[in-house]
Formats: structure tokens, C-alpha cells, sequence
């Protein structure tokens, strides 16, 4: 769907998007050496919204304190 360049495209706008999601919810997400955000995987879990977008889900924990909740982001 995104192409052969499909990591760089999400892990790009995931990164980008980090500092909205941060104000949104009012929790500091970790960085890579702390355990956060640092690329997507193979296990990366994703739907297609309404819209056809791909939006990428990180579970509770998993790249913020689970305050945070659900984190989605939506890739265009």
C-alpha cells in the first residue's frame, strides 16, 4: 500500500507526530533508549481507517507510560 519504501514512510510520520500525541493525552512518550518509539516491526500492528489511511496502533506501554492509553497514528 505505502510501497517498497513503507518503514521510512511511517517510521517518518510517526516521529513527526509524537509531539501532537504528547500534547493530546499530556504524557511525555519515551524515547528509544528508554524503551519508546524506534521504528516499526514486522509486528507492528496497523488497520486501514474509513478513509483508506493506514494507521498504525502502539498498545498501552508499549511507547508511553500507559497513561497514554491506545496510541494511533494515522499515515498519509
Amino acid at each position: 500500500m505505502l510501497g517498497a519504501e513503507y518503514e521510512r514512510i511511517v517510521n517518518e510520520a510517526v516521529i513527526v507526530q509524537i509531539p501532537q500525541k504528547e500534547q493530546e493525552t499530556g504524557v511525555k512518550f519515551w524515547n528509544a533508549e528508554e524503551g519508546g518509539f524506534d521504528g516499526i516491526t514486522e509486528e507492528t500492528d496497523f488497520y486501514l481507517n474509513e478513509a483508506g489511511d493506514p494507521v498504525v496502533v502502539f498498545a498501552p506501554y508499549e511507547i508511553a507510560p500507559g497513561a497514554a492509553g491506545t496510541v494511533e497514528f494515522v499515515i498519509k
